[in-house]
């Protein structure tokens, strides 16, 4: 919706936990402790990483990973801010979706950043004045939300009640 214009062309959009690519420029490269909540872990590094192509795996003669080789969020390149802001879904873009209802479901336990990093979307969606935005923070609920019984059952419920042509 944000960089490829879909939103008069698709209905119903539901984000759920799981996605951390709010603001991929703070969670790789920024220090500042008032975004800590959208600074990256390294799990979370090694996963943007290797979103890019990077971070291949070395394996040792037991067959077990030996280490990951670390890729420009992990060393926090500068080198890649521009790239970091461009695939960042809430660091620029059109978030007024008048035809596309975004429902957001959100892991209210989620340890990975998935959940600030998700609140950054909604923010700009709020921010654009779309209107048709909503959001569920599933408390208690872990990151892996759709492993969870009442996050499947949530998305369900979230699909079935508003797919439908705007």
């Amino acid at each position: 919706l944000t960089h490829y214009g879909f939103e008069n062309r698709i209905s119903l959009a539901v984000p759920w936990s799981g996605f951390w690519m709010g603001r991929i420029d703070l969670g790789c490269l920024d220090d500042d402790p008032r975004n800590e909540l959208l600074h990256y872990d390294d799990m979370g590094r090694r996963a943007i990483d290797l979103s890019y192509g990077f971070g291949s795996i070395e394996w040792v003669s037991s067959g077990e990973p030996a280490e990951m080789l670390a890729g420009p969020c992990s060393t926090r390149d500068p080198g890649f801010e521009a790239a970091f802001a461009e695939a960042s879904i809430a660091a620029k873009g059109d978030y007024h979706y008048p035809h596309t209802l975004v429902w957001h479901v959100l892991a209210g336990a989620d340890t990975y950043g998935a959940l600030a990093q998700g609140l950054t979307y909604y923010e700009e969606m709020v921010r654009a004045g779309s209107p048709h935005v909503r959001l569920d923070v599933l408390p208690g609920a872990p990151h892996a939300l759709t492993r969870e019984q009442r996050g499947l059952e949530r998305i369900r419920d979230v699909f079935l009640r508003e797919c439908r042509v705007r």
